[in-house]
């Protein structure tokens, strides 16, 4: 259903011009000056976040006047930023960040409006729109003030111990791919451009599920919000910061010999203890799975978009082949906490259960360095059953919400989507 576009009818929503007329500028004020605030010119991670609102403004259908809308509000917010004195990043990547940057912001402030200055259908739509795309950029707002306490803590960290593990499945994925990476500027600018544009997947999905009115088994941007939040306290088990940072001045060319390390914990200053689970693979992950209801192309597009994360995080030096596993894990316990099926259901014990145990005990033994001394093929029985059975354990837990909910997305009244029980879509759709 296409959102109408916007209608010159200032008290339409019962409320007094004068308070919509305040409410719009009260927003318009707040988007300017999160851009200030933030520095979005010069903040290439932070505009991916901020550019998700127009992803889900995209799956709003909107109609010819909305376009325009977003355009104008998009063009004078950089134009204001620019001759306010907003700096801007170098590089094609940035630029690029940039203009997604201003299309989300203008894009909040379009579904604003419409939410504030509309009724009916159309005014219900926008605010569900608005809602939805608020989060992530809340996300990252709040993720900006609360990452950088654990920035650099601990002190130490245990590299060592998953470089050798690593070792163990017989070689160096992240300095392999590294190398790879270092002699074709395409390939990494690619990488970089993919591992950067993180936030931009699960919004694509949740975009995707308004166009074609399908059910997801989770929404995939409180999926996004639950996993960076449950991650901290994950990192701190086994932290590790990743090859490029433990190894500076070696990587990618020069892999040290793992018998040759003395197995310790060593301090790496100015480096984020985020290395393991690797979050890009969890969430990416994550959004694979909640695509599986959505058409082909969707499918295929996150397909495409996982695997480039997974060689982005490995070849730009940002992760060990272990972290990428234990993420798989992880994934699945977090698909199981917000998938839409009751807690009775055996499948989602099963999941959270088995995602639970295997990433804290992965953690706990690589902390440990009890892996390290096991046979090849033992590290990768571990491996392949950490992967396999994750993904086993999640197409059971898709196939549980599709036969729970159905996959079709229904209208409610004011044009909010819905999702109803396969028995009563049955029925509606005989």
């Amino acid at each position: 259903m296409a959102m109408a576009s916007l209608q010159s009818r200032p008290a339409t929503l019962g409320r007094a011009p004068l308070l919509s007329i305040l409410s719009t500028a009260a927003l318009l004020i707040a988007i300017v000056g999160l851009v200030f605030l933030l520095h979005l010119g010069k903040q290439p991670n932070a505009d991916a976040v901020f550019a998700t609102p127009f992803v889900i403004f995209i799956g709003l259908a909107p109609a010819r006047r909305d376009w325009l809308l977003v355009f104008t509000f998009s063009t004078a917010l950089a134009m204001f930023y620019l001759v306010a004195g907003g700096g801007i990043a170098s590089g094609w990547i940035a630029h690029a960040a940039e203009i997604g940057a201003a299309l989300g912001c203008g894009s909040l402030a379009s579904m604003g409006v419409i939410m504030l200055w509309s009724v009916g259908k159309r005014g219900t739509r926008a605010r569900s729109g608005f809602l939805q795309a608020l989060i992530l950029p809340v996300f990252g707002l709040l993720g900006g003030l609360i990452m950088p306490v654990f920035w650099n803590r601990p002190a130490t960290t245990f590299d060592l111990q998953l470089y050798s593990f690593d070792d163990r499945l017989g070689f160096q994925a992240s300095f392999w791919l590294g190398r790879i990476f270092a002699q074709s500027a395409w390939i990494q600018y690619t990488a970089v451009l993919v591992y950067m544009a993180l936030p931009l997947m699960p919004s694509i999905v949740a975009a995707a599920a308004w166009r074609q009115r399908r059910n997801l088994p989770f929404d995939p941007l409180v999926a996004f919000v639950i996993g960076g939040a449950l991650c901290l306290p994950f990192f701190q088990i086994c932290p590790g910061a990743g090859p490029k940072y433990a190894f500076p001045g070696v990587f990618p060319f020069h892999a040290p010999e793992a018998l040759t390390i003395v197995i310790r914990r060593i301090a790496i200053p100015e480096a984020p203890r985020n290395a393991i689970p690797s979050m890009h693979v969890t969430w990416t992950l994550l959004a694979c799975w909640c695509a599986r209801p959505l058409s082909r192309w969707v499918q295929v597009f996150g397909g495409l978009f996982f695997t480039w994360t997974v060689l982005a995080t490995l070849g730009l030096g940002e992760h060990y082949l272990c972290d990428l596993i234990v993420a798989c894990a992880f994934a699945l316990f977090i698909f199981a906490l917000v998938c839409r099926v009751p807690l009775s259901e055996p499948r989602r014990r099963e999941a959270l259960v088995f995602g639970a145990v295997v990433t804290v005990g992965w953690l706990i033994l690589l902390r440990t360095a009890a892996l390290i001394a096991i046979p090849r093929a033992g590290a990768w029985t571990l491996a392949v059953g950490t992967v396999v059975g994750s993904a086993w354990l999640a197409h059971r837990l898709i196939a549980a919400t599709q036969t729970r909910t159905g996959d079709e997305l229904l209208p409610k009244e004011g044009g909010e989507p819905i999702a109803r029980s396969l028995p009563e879509w049955t029925a509606i759709h005989r």
